[in-house]
């Protein structure tokens, strides 16, 4: 639902200040509510029934608060009704009699088409707000929905008390479902293992575990790694990973969690039972997905600073190669021009200054760059070692899995070499390093690939966690088929958007026929035009330039002081 249109649906009172805007965009009189109100009232009574017409248009609510009436709105009125207004008026002082105000709220409703609320439409409105409650982060957000909804179907929103009433009653029964949902999957004893993180004590830093999860990661470094990863280790002990918890949007299990953020450890355990369970939950739940996300994000800032100190190596070390290779050719220019000594002699010479280079052709710069990192080989498997408790899941060719688990293998056996006969897919790029003849240096390689391989994966989405916000199975991070079939007429209604593609298309289309009319026009100005190659081009800078200095220098002559002789 657009904020925007709906800032006012559901408001019981007026505010003390508006802008110029608010009375213009919601608060506004057109010509025919003007004639309208004209025809049907007398002078003295115009002012006040102008002023419910357009709260109850705004508001979809009638106006009964007494108190002061906006001083924009009041001298608004004035000027379209041509009446002279006070500056500080209330209903009290406009309406001497409630008879009166009831008769112009009975107009109004007429005058905009308005119904009021009756049994069919308090069951419908009941069934649509049991469904949105399972969406609903707050109640408040629920009744204003609800709000929404009667305005929508101009139905007269009713009081405030009934309406809240209703919510929460629908509320309540929304959390019970909460609650049986969380005991169908959480087991007793992992319920009782999580209400424990309330008082346990983490190490020796005084503060709960609660308080502890709580602590948001620090700077990117190693140590933010460890520790976070000691959080996630933590959480799927207590078994957050496998609470299939799904079927609640996830921006209602962060609502949740974000209660239990705001309480200090003491105010959460005076909660009753039932709702310190569903808060709990879902801020364990809700905490482990986050701080899953930061673990990969931190790995991925790791791999990214592995890599990069390998290139500044990799130009330092070609650097002081060119360096050498250039006094190695001025110490062979030398030998040659050296006429004291015989041609054997500075051959001997130019032969040992040769020893060094080898007969292998120059490597890219990028291979390299790898050759450096496979060198870095204990930071690139202590990280390895931290990932591999996230358990990655991806399609079934993903080579950095089968990749990475070859290497779980091989470190869980003990082996320091990469088999001879092992067969894991890399790419061409890795692929020499994998087969050379010192096989300790390949399991070196293949981590190296394994690592940046895995970073690839992820950002492409064919590398996932289950247990991840941003990194989960692209399918999860959409609304699942089986409920967008049901309930795709209410999120078409709630985005503003038509039920086909066709209207929606058209609009494009008009969109994009006034944006060719208007590139045709400025093609016939000559400001744009069309190449040989079918693209559009820019008009000729230079001559733009020359047209511009030369009324620049026009108007210089202009303004400019007679010069005195001499200077």
């Amino acid at each position: 639902m657009a904020g925007l249109d709906f800032r006012y649906v559901g408001q019981d009172r007026l505010p003390a200040r508006l802008s110029e805007f608010d009375v213009e965009r919601y608060f506004a009189l057109t010509d025919s509510d003007i004639g309208a109100i004209n025809e049907r009232f007398r002078r003295d009574r115009r002012a006040g029934v102008a002023i419910q017409l357009v709260f109850l248009r705004a508001s979809g609510h009638t106006l009964d608060h007494v108190g002061t009436l906006p001083r924009q709105l009041l001298r608004y009125m004035g000027e379209r009704l041509g009446l002279a207004t006070p500056t500080i008026a209330s209903l009290r002082t406009l309406y001497q009699r409630y008879k009166t105000l009831y008769e112009h709220q009975v107009w109004t409703c007429e005058y905009l088409g308005l119904t009021s609320i009756g049994p069919n439409h308090w069951a419908a409105l009941e069934a649509w707000m049991r469904q949105d409650a399972t969406e609903a982060l707050t109640l408040d957000e629920l009744l204003q929905h609800a709000h929404c909804w009667l305005y929508e179907r101009r139905i007269l929103i009713p009081a405030e008390r009934k309406l809240r009433d209703l919510g929460r009653s629908i509320w309540s029964d929304g959390e019970r479902g909460l609650l049986a949902l969380i005991k169908a999957t959480v087991t007793e004893a992992q319920l009782m293992h999580a209400d424990s993180v309330l008082s346990i004590q983490h190490g020796t830093s005084g503060m709960s575990v609660l308080e502890w999860l709580k602590t948001p990661p620090a700077r990117h470094s190693p140590t933010t790694l460890t520790e976070t990863l000691a959080k996630v280790r933590f959480l799927k002990e207590l078994g957050a990973h496998t609470w299939a918890l799904d079927a609640v949007p996830i921006e209602k299990q962060r609502a949740y969690a974000l209660r239990i953020e705001a309480r200090r450890p003491a105010k959460v355990r005076e909660l009753k039972k039932s709702t310190r369970t569903i808060e709990l939950i879902f801020f364990l739940r809700v905490t482990l997905l986050e701080l899953t996300d930061a673990l990969l994000y931190q790995a991925g800032r790791r791999v990214s600073d592995l890599v990069r100190q390998a290139y500044d190596r990799t130009t330092i070390r070609q650097a002081r190669a060119a360096v050498e290779y250039r006094q190695q050719l001025v110490a062979i220019k030398a030998l040659v021009q050296d006429s004291k000594r015989t041609a054997q002699e500075r051959l001997d010479d130019i032969g040992k200054l040769l020893e060094r280079l080898v007969d292998k052709p120059p490597a890219s710069h990028a291979a390299s760059v790898r050759e450096t990192l496979i060198d870095d080989h204990h930071r690139v498997r202590n990280l390895l070692g931290s990932l591999r408790e996230l358990n990655f899941v991806g399609r079934d060719a993903e080579p950095s899995l089968r990749q990475f688990e070859l290497i779980g293998t091989l470190h869980e056996s003990g082996a320091t070499e990469l088999p001879p006969d092992c067969d894991v897919p890399v790419s061409a790029a890795w692929r020499d390093l994998l087969n050379g003849d010192d096989r300790v240096r390949a399991l070196r390689a293949l981590e190296a690939a394994a690592i940046t391989g895995l970073r690839k994966g992820l950002r492409r989405g064919s590398v996932w966690v289950n247990h991840s916000l941003s990194f989960r199975e692209r399918d999860q991070l959409l609304i699942p088929r089986a409920q967008w079939e049901s309930d795709r007429g209410r999120y078409l209604s709630s985005l503003g958007l038509p039920g086909t593609a066709g209207p929606f298309l058209e609009r494009l289309t008009e969109h994009l026929k006034v944006g060719l009319a208007s590139l045709d026009e400025a093609r016939e100005a000559g400001r744009v035009m069309i190449g040989t190659d079918g693209v559009l081009h820019l008009s000729a800078i230079a001559a733009a330039w020359t047209e511009w200095t030369d009324s620049l220098h026009a108007q210089e002559s202009i303004y400019r002081p007679p010069m005195r002789d001499g200077l």
